[in-house]
């Protein structure tokens, strides 16, 4: 019996494509979307029901353009048979999502369409060796996140039981001086434990559009500060902007710097070279787009060939084990930091002629943002006040240390181990007449419901919620987004008791 081949119709398509892909799919006619799948709009950000009506420019800008007509000899209003594009999708927010785009056509009661497939570039490991590398570093990454969230506690425990002491004591002390330089040194300790967290998932960068010539002079002069190696500096005046992570990003210097410091003990030249380069398809590994270049030569002993391949790994080291050297650490983390910025690294070296690290960074298509007044001081003396605080923790020490903080600031204080306590607390005290002025409520609980789900349940019992979120990850969403999540205000841990009397004073007090 012959097989009927009447051209599919569009609602099958819908059926049996667009519900069954895990690409993105777009029809469009004449350039304008008619359907898209629920994956092409969780790419791009946008509703599916928003899609429909917008403009393939909109969505796909380069899909149109003339070089692309050109390479595929196709005219601009046909996207017949075009096959793993290399391009980028525009997303609701602003950004270029790099995608890999095919086309071919479909005939829909009797009008010719385009059909567009979209799926996202995924850097996969390739070899035995990188997958192996791979889990090495997911190893890291979650060894990193558990080390980081116990010795942010520690922390906490220190630095706030210093600052208690501090408050009895006047500033001309001796002993208060004392304490400040513990607290000097708690300080050191807190920004060590945000090298663990940039490897552990709660370390994704926290971007602004930013102009990196300055960052890259002031973290290349502070970390040769002291030594016999003098610094160059060939920075182009119209360097593109990019989106970083000031804070990451200067990490990153420091520890390619430190690097060639150490690789120069009787002093040398370190050449430093920030330029924008535009790299076209199938030019470089590279995906087509405008980027800044970073370079850092040193005159340092190099690296053998051996060794070129394992100094991303993390604890490789040709240096003696010892106080402060020889860990390992420095370029792996540098690596992990410009690799979440969708960055890349090279490195070329000679045994006794030296080393260039090269760093991509994509370069950011917003403007820089407007000077925002400066975040106001935490008080030299703690803001006394009144009323009854929950505390959520399942730290002992944290509650300990609480337990004194919010006594020495005059509050009332009850504690919860976990998000189930809390809520049976919180709806005892409303209907005993006596509410909780306000609630700290510890982002990460070990066994339990941790910050975020508590406080939605808190905002379902009681709209009026006065929620302040603490945790050491000040990356995660939650505290870098405090107010989407219902939360009043954060105090990232570690804290102190003027840090804790200034938050608990703008929330309760307005």
């Amino acid at each position: 019996m012959p097989t009927n081949h009447s051209k599919l119709g569009l609602n099958d398509v819908l059926t049996l494509v667009f519900e069954l892909s895990n690409d993105g799919i777009v029809l469009a006619r004449k350039n304008i979307v008619i359907a898209a799948n629920h994956r092409f709009a969780a790419i791009c950000g946008y509703e599916s029901q928003a899609l429909p009506g917008m403009t393939i420019q909109q969505l796909i800008p380069a899909l149109y353009d003339s070089d692309i007509n050109s390479r595929t000899g196709q005219q601009p209003d046909n996207l017949d048979n075009r096959c793993n594009l290399d391009l980028a999708v525009q997303t609701l927010n602003g950004k270029l999502l790099p995608v890999k785009v095919s086309c071919g056509q479909i005939v829909d009661a009797g009008k010719t369409a385009d059909l567009i497939f979209v799926s996202e570039l995924c850097p996969r490991p390739s070899t035995a060796e990188e997958l192996r590398k791979a889990r090495q570093m997911e190893s890291i990454a979650a060894l990193s996140g558990g080390i980081a969230h116990d010795y942010n506690n520690l922390l906490t425990a220190i630095i706030g039981n210093i600052s208690m002491v501090q408050s009895y004591l006047d500033q001309d002390d001796i002993i208060f001086r004392l304490l400040q330089e513990a607290h000097e040194a708690s300080q050191v300790a807190k920004a060590l434990t945000q090298k663990l967290i940039t490897f552990s998932r709660g370390g994704a960068p926290v971007k602004e559009t930013s102009d990196i010539a300055g960052l890259v002079k002031s973290a290349t002069e502070f970390t040769l500060s002291g030594s016999n190696i003098k610094s160059q500096y060939h920075l182009s005046k119209d360097l593109f902007l990019v989106d970083i992570d000031k804070t990451q990003m200067g990490q990153a210097i420091y520890n390619l710097v430190m690097n060639a410091r150490e690789s120069m003990p009787d002093g040398g030249i370190l050449a430093v070279t920030a330029e924008n380069i535009q790299t076209a398809a199938g030019a470089t590994d590279l995906k087509p787009g405008r980027y800044i270049r970073l370079s850092f030569s040193d005159q340092g002993v190099g690296i053998p060939p051996q060794n070129l391949d394992k100094i991303f790994d993390p604890y490789f080291s040709t240096k003696e084990r010892g106080t402060q050297k020889g860990m390992g650490l420095g370029l792996s983390i540098c690596h992990s930091i410009i690799t979440q910025h969708n960055g890349r690294m090279q490195i070329e070296s000679a045994v006794g002629t030296g080393s260039t690290v090269h760093i991509y960074l994509p370069a950011s298509d917003d403007k820089l943002p407007e000077s925002a007044p400066p975040d106001q001081d935490t008080p030299a003396e703690p803001v006394m006040g009144s009323g009854r605080i929950l505390v959520m923790d399942d730290e002992e020490r944290i509650i300990r240390l609480a337990t004194l903080i919010l006594a020495r600031l005059g509050y009332e204080a009850d504690f919860a181990r976990h998000g189930d306590e809390a809520l049976s607390m919180y709806a005892k005290a409303m209907a005993s007449g006596r509410p909780f002025d306000a609630v700290i409520l510890d982002l990460t609980v070990r066994g339990g419901m941790g910050g975020e789900e508590t406080m939605q349940k808190l905002l379902e019992m009681d709209p009026a919620v006065k929620g302040i979120v603490s945790s050491g990850y000040s990356d995660s969403p939650v505290m870098t987004d405090h107010l989407k999540y219902g939360f009043k205000d954060v105090i990232i841990k570690p804290y102190s008791l003027f840090e804790m009397s200034d938050k608990l004073a703008r929330v309760i007090d307005g």
